[in-house]
């Protein structure tokens, strides 16, 4: 039986000046993939922005969740989405706090830090060739695929240890934070991969990480020094911050 979708059956609208924008920039396959989900999730139902767990993410894209907030924070640092904190929603801190995260589309393009589209010269001279645009490519995103290549070259450095280094926001110290992540996997309280990169994205939102570009992150040694997977964030803040921005 052949797939026969029917604009009757729902339709999500998207303005055509929002489509030719997002056209004329470089936004990777991943990232289409998160905005296409923020559509359906939003102009899908007239709404201007939604609650989106990572786990609806991860089934709707078929990405790892544990990738996801990498590429959300991607977006966000671009600002071609938008992110609100409320005090709704399903996720509950280990403080027992309840709070949601919406996402949309940040409409007024303008304001958008998009990599410009490559741009093919087509001149004498230059045949075939592909103008850079003028900021280098994000890094890219973890995948299975690129984290054998690392451990091929590296030859130390387990999948889980590197999967965290990735999504640390501060890269000091790797060798010492080796050191130490081999130490505590020895120990049966040493948490699994998943605990510490949730862990690393509640932290990333609080204000002592986000205060003066990052400078109060401790080192990643540090951090799995003093067992800070552990520490509790405050989500009250997170809502009064938005509460005031509102």
């Amino acid at each position: 039986m052949c797939a026969s979708p029917q604009k009757e059956d729902g339709y999500t609208p998207i303005a055509h000046e929002i489509l030719e924008q997002l056209a004329k920039h470089v936004i990777s396959s991943d990232e289409w993939r998160i905005l296409v989900i923020i559509f359906r999730k939003t102009y899908g139902w007239n709404k201007k922005d939604d609650w989106i767990s990572l786990g609806q993410f991860a089934e709707m894209t078929g990405i790892l969740r544990q990738h996801i907030p990498r590429i959300i924070d991607r977006l966000l640092k671009r600002n071609i989405i938008i992110k609100r904190v409320t005090q709704s929603g399903s996720t509950v801190t280990r403080s027992g706090n309840t709070l949601g995260i919406k996402y949309g589309l940040q409409k007024d393009f303008e304001n958008w830090r998009v990599l410009p589209k490559q741009v093919a010269a087509t001149g004498a001279g230059n045949r075939g060739v592909t103008q850079p645009g003028k900021r280098v490519l994000p890094e890219q995103v973890p995948t299975i695929d690129n984290i054998q290549k690392k451990l091929t070259k590296e030859k130390t450095h387990s999948i889980d240890f590197i999967l965290f280094y990735e999504a640390y926001p501060k890269k000091i110290g790797r060798v010492e934070a080796w050191k130490k992540w081999k130490i505590l996997k020895k120990s049966n309280d040493f948490p699994k991969i998943e605990t510490i990169l949730k862990a690393i994205e509640l932290q990333k939102e609080t204000d002592q990480w986000k205060k003066d570009g990052g400078q109060f992150i401790p080192h990643p040694a540090t951090w799995l020094n003093q067992g800070r997977w552990e520490d509790e964030v405050k989500a009250e803040s997170w809502i009064e911050k938005n509460r005031r921005i509102e």
